[in-house]
């Protein structure tokens, strides 16, 4: 699970150092946010040893996808829907049935 948490971790960074390329960045940025997604794909590859593949790439891509839409939310002032929240949330209740099924 410690590959897994990394893993999103490291997506959400480069996710994040991507949006700052996007918005007007150094062409370095281009670069480093491709080093942290191969650096993210390394770990989900190890994380395969231990969780079934489908599985680890669920979870990854859930935590990816809840931590970048909460720090999106919290720091650039991205809104969300009432529809969206409810599907982060089963997103996460799924993330959980999995880890203890």
């Amino acid at each position: 699970m410690i590959y897994l948490l990394i893993a999103g971790g490291l997506l959400v960074t480069g996710d994040l150092t991507f949006r700052f390329w996007m918005d007007g960045g150094s062409r370095i940025l281009y670069f480093i946010g491709l080093a942290q997604y191969f650096a993210a794909m390394t770990l989900l590859v190890q994380a395969y040893r231990t969780h079934h593949i489908a599985i680890a790439s669920v979870i990854m891509t859930v935590i990816n996808a809840v931590v970048i839409t909460l720090i999106l939310r919290l720091f650039f002032g991205d809104s969300l829907s009432a529809k969206q929240m409810v599907g982060m949330a089963l997103a996460i209740v799924g993330v959980v049935l999995l880890e203890i099924g």
